[in-house]
């Protein structure tokens, strides 16, 4: 299960069951509509196309559509 808030023109999506020291992994396509956030260590990707967010990743708002 992921999280998302929206916060401006992204959401910023994370995992509730992410605590500091214990964090999860979950994995995007690495291209639009997710971005990594700005303050993420880039300890390199051994997976060409995937990203991999520890903390969490943003999603572009307009490319997303939302269900309700």
């Amino acid at each position: 299960m992921l999280f998302a808030k929206k916060m401006g023109e992204k959401y910023r999506f994370w995992d509730p069951n992410s605590v500091p020291m214990a964090n999860t992994v979950f994995v995007v396509p690495d291209e639009k509509p997710f971005i990594p956030l700005d303050d993420i260590m880039d300890w390199g990707n051994p997976h060409p196309g995937l990203l991999f967010c520890e903390d969490g990743c943003y999603a572009i708002a307009r490319d997303i559509k939302e269900k309700g």
